[in-house]
């Protein structure tokens, strides 16, 4: 596996920031809530996941502009926490877990076909339900229950 890191090409890191419109509106997000995750699409988009203080939040922005367009609030139970994304193929997994419950909680996992970032595609028949105590979304959290 170290070997196919080495592979990767380095070319730096370079700073950018994504633009809110005053129009686009985020969760109510306090202090101990984060963003957690970001990822490209195929098409060289952006996918931007986090919390909030009662809902998690998945925001997209267009690669040319970098301006916030489409922000998806999903209501699932209680959740408020996506514990992380993965973009394939312009499909996006994201786990969704409630903050406070930390290892003990249960999740889903979320899939979205981010083709167009405009208008992104919720794929209900892939969601996966972790619904025993212990089966939380987050890799910390998922973690903490081998050490």
């Amino acid at each position: 596996m170290l070997e196919q890191f080495r592979e990767i090409p380095s070319r730096g890191a370079s700073r950018f920031s994504m633009v809110r419109p005053a129009t686009v509106n985020l969760p109510s997000i306090e202090p101990r809530n984060h963003q957690q995750g970001i990822q490209r699409t195929t098409g060289g988009d952006f996918v931007v996941s986090g919390s909030g203080s009662r809902s998690g939040y998945i925001y997209f922005a267009d690669r040319s502009s970098l301006k916030i367009g489409e922000v998806l609030t999903p209501v699932v139970s209680n959740f408020n926490h996506f514990g992380g994304i993965q973009v394939a193929d312009d499909i996006l997994a994201a786990g969704y877990e409630r903050f406070e419950s930390g290892a003990a909680g249960t999740s889903v996992v979320l899939f979205y076909d981010v083709r167009s970032v405009a208008s992104p595609t919720a794929l209900d028949h892939l969601t996966i339900e972790r619904t025993s105590s212990g089966q939380a979304a987050g890799a910390s959290r998922a973690m903490s229950r081998w050490r």
